[in-house]
């Protein structure tokens, strides 16, 4: 199952660290129909706040969900919780994701190794087998990302 995602090119905005940025993004502009680019000089305001500088450092896991909550306020007038879950196999699973996907929220991944990816975020869409579709950030396509190379440390983020 996939839903349906614009794909955003991290290239396309701001900074080199911009992976959760491009991310955040990609899944407000999917809620509120306003244009990328709006929304990502909004998120890039927020996340300034929570330490972001875009060229050195990208934004810790644990600012993604005050962030996107903080953005999607400011933005929409309108307060939604997002959920962080932490460690892979003990705080989320494969269906924990695959449940989201089958609501048509996407999910924001962080690893910090998942085949090869290192200190990324990409956006789960969809599943297959025991894969996430995901859109990453450096890819106009959705790509494939086995549930066995994310690393136990990685997060999700959604809005609930």
């Amino acid at each position: 199952m996939q839903i349906p995602f614009t794909l955003l090119l991290q290239s396309d905005y701001g900074e080199p660290c911009d992976c959760v940025l491009t991310a955040l993004t990609a899944c407000i502009s999917e809620r509120i129909y306003k244009p990328p680019e709006v929304v990502y000089d909004c998120v890039e305001a927020v996340a300034r706040r929570y330490g972001y500088d875009g060229k050195r450092r990208g934004v810790y896991t644990v600012a993604i969900k005050p962030i996107w909550e903080e953005a999607f306020k400011r933005l929409t007038g309108l307060e939604r919780k997002v959920r962080y879950r932490f460690l892979k196999g003990i705080g989320w699973n494969f269906g924990t994701v695959a449940e989201q996907i089958m609501r048509e929220n996407p999910v924001v991944l962080s690893v910090g190794r998942a085949g090869k990816y290192k200190n990324h975020a990409v956006t789960v869409i969809g599943f297959e087998g025991s894969d996430f579709i995901i859109a990453d950030n450096w890819s106009r396509y959705p790509q494939r990302l086995a549930y066995s190379d994310i690393d136990i440390g990685a997060t999700i983020n959604y809005m609930g």
